[in-house]
């Protein structure tokens, strides 16, 4: 049965740590995570609920790693993941066949995959400020990283109704990672380009 784990280019800081997986097994080759990791499986997105385990699998076997003995897994009124009575932060991304997830100690995080040559261009005035519209006019690679970038920060923040288009605006992406600051906190951005996906991982500096 195949594994593929998959590894970006940059290095996260310390007590940082990132799982990256092609999704090409079954559904119970990622069901090893405790019973209490579970999610109601919906029989209308099957697709959906392997993606969902697939990315708790990743997040488990970080967990085992890094020697976090039985972590509590829960998610809050938003759906939100958190670890319950522990000093570790998380987040979890699928864009199938993908799935991934991220573990940082004491500091938030927030972790985004974006499939490539999705139709991204018609509704990038939605979620881009003017200024970066104009900077990445046309390219559709920038934009999708963008868009990728905006979902980590937003899942990182964690604050409900953070506008994407007028509060979270970006550089260029000419660095990696990237600093920014957002709502008078300083962020870091680490990104990567791979063949059918974009990744991007977020956190406090």
């Amino acid at each position: 049965m195949p594994q593929i784990l998959l590894y970006p280019r940059f290095t996260l800081p310390h007590e940082w740590h990132i799982r990256v997986w092609h999704i090409q097994e079954d559904l119970s080759f990622f069901q090893s995570f405790p019973e209490s990791w579970s999610t109601k499986q919906s029989p209308t997105h099957p697709q959906k609920f392997l993606e969902s385990c697939a990315a708790r699998f990743c997040l488990w076997k970080l967990c085992q790693e890094n020697g976090i003995d039985h972590p509590e897994f829960q998610q809050d009124d938003r759906n939100r993941p958190f670890l319950t009575d522990s000093d570790w932060h998380i987040s979890l991304t699928h864009a199938f066949p993908y799935a991934a997830a991220t573990l940082r100690k004491h500091q938030p995080v927030g972790i985004d995959v974006e499939k490539k040559g999705r139709n991204i261009m018609p509704i990038a005035p939605r979620f881009l400020a003017s200024e970066e519209l104009e900077r990445w006019q046309g390219d559709e690679m920038a934009i999708t990283r963008a868009w990728s970038a905006k979902e980590s920060i937003y899942k990182m923040m964690a604050k409900p109704g953070l506008s994407f288009q007028e509060e979270i605006i970006l550089p260029d992406f000419d660095q990696n990672p990237m600093l920014c600051q957002i709502q008078e906190r300083d962020l870091e951005l680490y990104w990567e380009d791979f063949e059918e996906f974009v990744l991007t991982v977020a956190g406090q500096i």
